[in-house]
């Protein structure tokens, strides 16, 4: 917060008191009570108990003869758009003559907050009003002061970012599409956690996963996202680029935030073409296709004839890399002989890489 110092009050006795004490007021003439506001260094942010607190210290210089007896000191808090956020009060029942330490704490509760979407995601300017109100003389001065000032707030989550570059992996008999994500926080948050919903829709507004999980928030947060595919959405995304919409959803304190973004998304086997030959001697399958992922491919080739009871009678493997943006045109060959006797031919392509997969199936 901006700093503030020397908020002066200065009591003159100009009131007339009959007798005594009264008397020896107006003979002391003029006595002095100086409040020393917070400044920046004397404030200090931190978690508790689930609200976002701060502790401030200033002083109070007695000058005067006698005890200052019955001090209030009151403190509010607003953001710019003149929302009460906090309240403060601290009550001294005596401030004797000298320099006497003062505090008080304040709470910002995090549901409060983020009702105000701006304190959370945005900058802000909060505005602080401080009054003191105390007794002077045995309770027959009451004298009171109130100043007010702005100061600075950082939003409490300032970047969230997502990598438009996806990724996948085997898991199981299931592909999972991670998506990386960074997050930068105020510090304020640290260890707190957020609730994430993310979902995954095809160019033409299908979707296609979806997965909630929690994130532990700190300064410079970084992960990745888990949408897990079923076999369809894998036989689409790893034959057709397209442009994906990605929409993530944070609950944090109980109030949510949508992120919205398009990803290009490059099919590993895009605009595969499969074409069937038999000749004389054998039985030919041509394939094509064009790796539009942004990383290479480690590609498996598999090719199986069964006969109708389900037995291998031929299979074939290769294996060979594909870079990125490579055209891809081969043939496989199977012997007439184990085609003629075969009932079903199966032809996989596989990157053991991402665990991409696709698979065709001929029925004779």
């Amino acid at each position: 917060m901006q700093g503030l110092s020397g908020l002066k009050v200065i009591i003159i006795t100009i009131n007339l008191i009959a007798g005594g004490a009264g008397a020896l007021a107006i003979y002391s003439a003029l006595f002095e009570v100086t409040v020393d506001l917070p400044r920046q260094e004397d404030i200090r942010w931190f978690i508790d108990d689930g609200s976002i607190a701060f502790l401030a210290t200033g002083r109070v210089v007695n000058n005067g003869f006698y005890d200052i007896e019955d001090v209030d000191i009151h403190v509010a808090l607003w953001n710019s758009t003149d929302d009460p956020l906090a309240v403060s009060f601290t009550h001294y029942d005596r401030i004797s003559r000298g320099i006497t330490d003062i505090e008080f704490i304040m709470r910002l509760n995090l549901t409060t907050l983020a009702e105000h979407v701006n304190m959370v995601f945005s900058d802000d300017t909060l505005r602080v009003g401080v009054s003191v109100t105390a007794k002077y003389l045995y309770t027959l001065i009451t004298f009171s002061a109130r100043y007010e000032y702005t100061a600075p707030w950082s939003a409490l989550i300032k970047e969230v970012s997502i990598d438009q570059n996806l990724t996948s992996h085997p898991r199981g008999s299931m592909v999972v599409l991670e998506v990386p994500y960074r997050v930068r926080c105020s510090p304020l948050v640290e260890g707190i956690s957020a609730r994430v919903h993310v979902k995954l829709y095809s160019s033409s507004g299908e979707l296609i996963s979806e997965n909630a999980s929690s994130i532990s928030l700190h300064e410079e947060t970084a992960g990745r996202f888990e949408l897990p595919l079923d076999r369809n959405w894998t036989l689409n995304l790893v034959t057709h680029s397209q442009e994906l919409h990605l929409r993530v959803t944070g609950i944090f304190a109980g109030r949510s935030g949508v992120i919205q973004q398009r990803i290009p998304w490059g099919a590993p086997f895009d605009g595969i073409h499969t074409r069937r030959v038999i000749t004389p001697q054998e039985y030919i399958i041509e394939y094509s296709f064009t790796n539009n992922a942004s990383s290479a491919l480690d590609l498996s080739v598999f090719t199986g004839a069964y006969d109708s009871n389900g037995t291998e009678i031929y299979s074939s493997s290769d294996r060979y890399g594909v870079l990125p943006s490579q055209y891809v045109l081969k043939t496989i060959s199977i012997p007439l002989s184990a085609y003629s006797n075969a009932k079903k031919v199966e032809f996989t392509l596989f990157d053991t890489l991402s665990g991409m997969r696709y698979s065709e199936v001929v029925e004779r």
